[in-house]
């Protein structure tokens, strides 16, 4: 199997607002600054002429929706919504490293739409993923690791078995469901950093004893971990 998880890209959204701690490392980013000629820092542009792609096409898709739909304006994240809600013959996945932008209209779980955060290393960890499972959203919840920077400590963010549907555990005052599906992945590109394999073998087996479905994308060129490829991806499953 590949190392992508999804079978199309949509750019709905264009750009970026906020930059991040990979930034000058961002496949995105140069993507768009070497096609367009154009920067990707300080706007987020609107793409509807999009949404009309997957209402046209019958064969189930797993669309990867570009970049962070958050950072649109309400009403144009309702656009967005809406066209998923039409679409129940695909599934859709989107990523954020700005949860706390997850708004009301996020607050009816599409069961054709998983949220997600990128994070990189344990303190990316810790501030985004509380605020995901925290946040409006009821439906499936998901991160991406990617690049992996250092070693990210995920078990108390997991679901655990048996109680995998409905399973809550307590963070602070507030009740969270945890995370569906964990996604990882090492440096790429020029320059890229090699990842410590203990890494990602730590989260794989923190996965496992929970349950939760892991997805290895890369790993330093490769897909292989102790011999074997790791292709677990919830949205993947009948």
């Amino acid at each position: 199997m590949s190392g992508k998880y999804w079978d199309q890209g949509l750019t709905v959204a264009e750009g970026c607002l906020h930059g991040c701690e990979v930034q000058d490392k961002c496949w995105e980013r140069r993507m768009h600054e070497r096609l367009k000629k154009m920067p990707f820092l300080g706007e987020v542009m609107f793409n509807p002429h999009l949404l009309g792609h997957p209402m046209k096409r019958k064969k189930p898709t797993v669309y990867h929706l570009w970049s962070d739909i958050f950072d649109l304006r309400d009403d144009n994240q309702a656009k967005i919504l809406e066209m998923i809600d039409s679409c129940k013959q695909h599934k859709f996945l989107t990523l954020t490293k700005q949860p706390e932008n997850i708004g009301m209209l996020c607050l009816f779980p599409i069961p054709n739409l998983y949220i997600g955060v990128s994070v990189t290393d344990q303190r990316t960890a810790d501030e985004r993923i509380p605020e995901l499972l925290l946040s409006s959203w009821r439906g499936k919840k998901w991160i991406n690791i990617e690049p992996m920077m250092g070693p990210v400590n995920v078990e108390p963010y997991l679901q655990y078995e048996p109680f995998h549907d409905n399973y809550k555990m307590t963070f602070g005052l507030n009740e969270f469901t945890g995370l569906d599906q964990v996604v990882l992945g090492s440096q790429t590109g020029a320059g890229g950093k090699e990842m410590n394999s203990d890494w990602a073998r730590s989260v794989r087996d923190q996965c496992e004893a929970a349950g939760v479905p892991f997805f290895l994308k890369q790993m330093n060129g490769g897909r292989l971990l102790d011999g074997r490829d790791h292709s677990n991806l919830i949205w993947r499953t009948p």
